[in-house]
């Protein structure tokens, strides 16, 4: 099972500061996370994640297929 999370902003200290919160959220969750993200490069030597680059905002079934993963794995 995968765990998608969307990552917006438009520039890079936009994702500088969305590293500390994603970091911790992996380690939390334990688990590798696909960030979908505009800026892949900001996250590309992180352990815990799969930065994949997006073009635009993700569907609305991306962002449910995404939310339904991650609630189906909670506990």
């Amino acid at each position: 099972m995968r765990h998608r999370i969307f990552l917006f902003g438009e520039g890079f200290g936009d994702m500088i500061c969305l590293l500390p919160t994603v970091r911790k959220t992996a380690e939390q969750m334990n688990k590798r996370l696909d960030a979908w993200t505009r800026r892949p490069e900001v996250f590309g030597n992180h352990p815990m994640l799969n930065p994949e680059r997006i073009c635009c905002l993700p569907t609305v079934d991306q962002v449910l297929e995404a939310a339904t993963s991650f609630l189906r794995d909670r506990p």
